[in-house]
């Protein structure tokens, strides 16, 4: 169970650092669970490898911790692993914004299962 989830954040992850290519980004600051796989060394490792950025990982205990984190340090995060029953009211308060698919160059080559806007979409 945990391997899909680790997948599906690293090609998200991917994605990301894709559309912050174009704006020059040094570092990807990823807000997460400790211990949901994006903080283990050969994670991080082959993803700086793979897209030269460094990941700045923060970690939060609880999903309010997390909206706190959010609201204090607007702009900071680039990927924050949020739970879907908090996206109605991170998105009220501005917190995150829906992903458009169509800056991402590399859209088309993520898994179907993983990709659909629907999904992404709060």
């Amino acid at each position: 169970m945990r391997m899909p989830k680790l997948t599906a954040f690293l090609t998200a992850t991917a994605v990301f650092a894709s559309a912050l290519a174009a704006q020059a980004a040094e570092e990807v600051h990823v807000l997460n669970w400790k211990g949901y796989g994006a903080d283990e060394p050969w994670a991080v490792a082959n993803f700086e490898k793979a897209t030269g950025f460094k990941v700045v990982n923060d970690f939060f205990n609880s999903e309010q911790e997390m909206l706190t984190k959010l609201r204090t340090n607007p702009g900071l995060y680039d990927v924050v692993m949020i739970n879907a029953a908090f996206n109605d009211q991170a998105m009220a308060g501005k917190l995150i914004q829906p992903i458009d698919a169509s800056k991402l160059s590399n859209y088309a080559d993520i898994a179907k299962d993983k990709a659909s806007i629907a999904d992404a979409q709060p």
